[in-house]
């Protein structure tokens, strides 16, 4: 490195009034050492080592370099903290606008569905299921017949029933049979379905019904260490007109309850092995009574189809003449037939 030169009488204080002041300020400043030149002198007079000023302008230049590279990691790491200090944390709620800025939320007229607010309950309105109007169990009309359509447009049953009974006096003691040596009756069951009925409902919650029932009971003598045997068997039955009431609600179940009169029919079938022909029978003159009382319950299983069940009792009884070989023995001679009926059936509402 060539040393610059430099004016003469630059090496002290130049007053403003020599001809190189100008010179000399232009090229080195007016108190710039030389530090180009090993050996020069500063305005102290001390001599200057250029080899040691740029070693340690070097080592300057690095610890520099170092300071600002910590102070940007610094920086980035205050900004991230600070970042990170700020953010709410992430849930699955909505935060209104005005939670974070302080500021009203402004409603913007969307076609969205506004989200509520994790705290808030939805409210949830419930659905009537209008069951006994769309099938009738209300009102007995099912949906699309108004009150005014034919008259016979869901107020008419027909069904069919299977039925079992308990006679309530089958046995007599030694000093009062039924009659002669005929101590005892057994019911005769009859469980085929051909229990006909029909029903009618004028209103909703008043009817009238027909059905038919058939009192079967085998006579009996039973002596103790004799043989038991029959005679034949009585046999009351005929239809049984009935007025109904019903309670319409709005569940499936509809109970009712009857009351009404059994027209009776009696007759006696004879067993031969006693009869022997014609040498004895016996003759029914007459019947009694034939209330019958019940209770019920209708089941519905469909728009027209309901199941019956029926609880009864009927009170019925023959009058009837022993005749022996032409002629009467015993004469009005009474058969109590009273029961009680329990039954099942289907029915179809029209």
């Amino acid at each position: 490195m060539r040393d610059l030169e430099r004016p003469a009488g630059c090496d002290g204080n130049i007053p403003p009034s020599h001809p190189q002041a100008n010179a000399c300020k232009m090229r080195l400043g007016k108190e710039t050492p030389d530090l180009y030149t090993s050996g020069s002198q500063g305005r102290s007079g001390i001599p200057l080592n250029v080899d040691a000023i740029i070693r340690k302008g070097l080592v300057f230049m690095k610890f520099s370099r170092t300071l600002q590279a910590g102070m940007i990691v610094g920086l980035l790491a205050f900004g991230l903290c600070s970042h990170a200090a700020v953010e709410p944390p992430a849930t699955n709620s909505v935060v209104p606008t005005a939670a974070v800025t302080n500021q009203p939320v402004k409603h913007v007229a969307t076609n969205q569905v506004p989200i509520p607010a994790a705290h808030e309950a939805v409210p949830v309105e419930p659905v009537p299921l209008a069951v006994g109007e769309e099938l009738g169990w209300m009102d007995r009309l099912p949906a699309g017949v108004e009150e005014g359509d034919e008259w016979w447009r869901n107020r008419v049953e027909i069904g069919t029933r299977i039925t079992t009974y308990t006679l309530t006096d089958k046995s007599r003691p030694d000093n009062n049979h039924f009659l002669g040596s005929i101590n005892r009756l057994k019911e005769d069951q009859d469980y085929t379905p051909t229990k006909v009925f029909a029903n009618v409902w004028p209103l909703k919650w008043v009817g009238a019904g027909i059905s038919y029932e058939k009192i079967s009971a085998v006579t009996w003598t039973e002596e103790p260490g004799e043989t038991s045997y029959s005679d034949g068997t009585f046999v009351a039955k005929g239809p049984i007109l009935s007025l109904l009431a019903a309670y319409p609600n709005g569940t499936r179940f509809t109970p009712f309850a009857e009351a009404g009169m059994m027209l009776i029919s009696g007759s006696f079938d004879s067993n031969p092995a006693w009869s022997q022909g014609d040498y004895q029978d016996m003759k029914v003159t007459g019947t009694k009574d034939g209330t019958v009382l019940g209770l019920g319950c209708a089941i519905q299983l469909g728009k027209r189809v309901e199941m019956d069940l029926i609880y009864r009792q009927i009170k019925a009884a023959l009058v009837v003449d022993h005749v022996l070989n032409g002629s009467v023995r015993a004469s009005d001679r009474e058969f109590p037939l009273d029961s009680t009926w329990m039954g099942a059936g289907i029915k179809y509402r029209f």
